[in-house]
C-alpha cells in the first residue's frame, strides 16, 4: 500500500509534507505558548485558573517545549486521518500550510527590520 502511494504521489510529495509539519507546529505553538494574540493569550489565563490546583500542569501551554510534543503528535495523527478523506487531507495542507508559511514569513520579516537600539512596540 505504501508503494501505491509513493507511486501515485511522489517521494517529494512527504519531504513537504515533514516540511510542512515541522514549521507549521512550530508556527502554532509560538502562537500558542508565547504570542500575545488574544484568543491564545485568553487561553492560557483560563488554563492557569483551570489548573492553578495541579501546577504541573499549568505550564504546558506556557511552555514550548512541554507544548510541541503534543501539538506535533496532533498534526501526525490529522495526517494520518487525511488518508481517508480528501477534504480532511486539503484541511491539513491548508492549516498547517498556513503556519508553516506564516512563520517562514515572520522569520524574513524579522531579519528585514532595522536593529533598533531600543525596543519599542510600533505606534500607528
Amino acid at each position: 500500500m505504501v508503494d501505491t502511494l509513493i507511486a501515485a504521489v511522489g517521494p517529494w510529495w512527504f519531504l513537504w509534507a515533514i516540511i510542512v509539519a515541522v514549521l507549521g507546529v512550530g508556527r502554532w505553538s509560538r502562537i500558542v505558548t508565547y504570542d500575545q494574540f488574544p484568543p491564545a493569550a485568553w487561553w492560557r489565563q483560563t488554563w492557569a485558573g483551570l489548573t492553578k490546583d495541579h501546577e504541573e500542569w499549568t505550564n504546558l501551554f506556557f511552555c514550548p517545549w512541554c507544548f510541541t510534543p503534543w501539538l506535533m503528535l496532533a498534526c501526525i495523527g490529522w495526517f494520518l486521518l487525511g488518508f481517508t478523506a480528501v477534504w480532511i487531507a486539503w484541511a491539513w495542507w491548508l492549516f498547517w500550510g498556513w503556519g508553516a508559511l506564516a512563520y517562514v514569513s515572520s522569520i524574513i520579516l524579522a531579519y528585514d527590520e532595522p536593529q533598533q537600539v531600543h525596543a519599542e512596540p510600533a505606534r500607528f
